[in-house]
């Protein structure tokens, strides 16, 4: 029971509550840090059962800081690699500041494993997998430390970044952002949230992930050798306009993202493909809906959506170099009754 649906509705929740507050107080919301923070919930509720971020929280910032701090120097190049004699000086201070990062981050892992209160249900999040597995069959581990937290680097990475591109670039386009609040408000209703099973009746959002999986994939790089550069998913030989952000390319299309299709790989493939594409996957789905259908979301006014600054940053996943500030106007007549 990983991804329970108690857990999205809550995150769902907190995420429209937020911005009902931003909205009435006409705030701007820099939509990487409500991406961020809402993947950070999501997959803390998710492996740990609890909450590490709040959205308006002094508390949580603290936790927020060791996240990206750990994000961040996973991402550096550091010289010590290259030059070995280097790594005793450690002249960037990346080992330290590893040391620092990751014994923080063992820490809040260490106080969610210490539960004095047993979870209703067995096996309720990862870290009860975990424990649970080692109890029942004797088993040992690497640590369950390092195994939560590649779980969890490698999907909030690669859903906060996601979700992050898809809505720049549908607030870039305007006509398939509103083309896609309209099927989902025809699906939903204005009335209610978005479920996970709505995902499956809204063909054009599927399309728009996909697309943005193909525009800005979360690794861009192989650890393999290889001997020349392959821009597989932007090939002007498979994909026409490949520079270009089209979800009709895929409205119809039988390609998906599970490895079995080569034009698009976002996730690898064979046996190395990411474990983590069924929870990932449901994610995006469910934030990039969120996003659109609770609230409409503008540029500020001295913004044209083709000036938008589309330019790229390099780290463990491939994030925008400038987040997006956008106006959530007065929220639709969503009934809280369902909240």
């Amino acid at each position: 029971m990983l991804a329970k649906g108690t857990v999205k509705k809550r995150w769902c929740n907190n995420f429209v509550i937020m911005s009902t507050i931003v909205a009435i107080k006409e705030e701007a919301v820099d939509i990487g840090a409500a991406a961020f923070t809402t993947s950070l919930n999501f997959l803390s509720n998710t492996l740990f059962s609890v909450d590490f971020a709040d959205y308006e929280s002094n508390a949580s910032q603290e936790v927020i800081e060791i996240i990206s701090g750990v994000v961040g120097i996973i991402a550096k190049p550091n010289l010590s690699d290259f030059f070995p004699m280097l790594r005793a000086i450690d002249p960037q201070g990346i080992r330290r500041k590893t040391n620092f990062y990751f014994g923080k981050f063992d820490e809040i892992i260490g106080l969610t494993r210490k539960r004095e209160i047993p979870c209703l249900f067995e096996e309720n999040d990862l870290l009860e997998v975990l424990q649970n597995s080692k109890k029942k069959r004797n088993l040992e581990y690497i640590s369950d430390s390092i195994l939560v937290q590649d779980f969890f680097l490698a999907a909030f990475e690669a859903t906060s970044s996601t979700v992050e591109w898809a809505i720049a670039d549908l607030l870039r386009n305007p006509e398939k952002r509103e083309k896609a609040r309209s099927e989902i408000r025809e699906v939903v209703g204005q009335h209610k949230l978005v479920q996970e099973s709505d995902i499956l009746a809204l063909p054009y959002l599927k399309a728009i992930v996909k697309e943005t999986f193909r525009l800005h994939p979360p690794v861009t790089t192989v650890s393999r050798y290889y001997e020349a550069d392959v821009e597989i998913d932007r090939d002007s030989s498979l994909w026409s306009n490949p520079e270009s952000f089209v979800p009709e390319r895929l409205l119809d299309s039988e390609i998906d993202v599970k490895g079995q299709h080569f034009e698009l790989l976002p996730f690898g493939t064979g046996r190395r493909i990411c474990p983590g594409i069924p929870l990932g996957d449901r994610m995006v789905h469910l934030m990039v809906a969120s996003f659109l259908h609770t609230f409409d979301w503008k540029l500020d006014a001295r913004m044209r959506p083709e000036d938008m600054d589309m330019k790229e940053k390099l780290g463990i996943t491939m994030h925008k170099a400038h987040s997006s500030v956008i106006h959530p106007k007065p929220p639709l007549r969503v009934n809280f009754h369902y909240l």
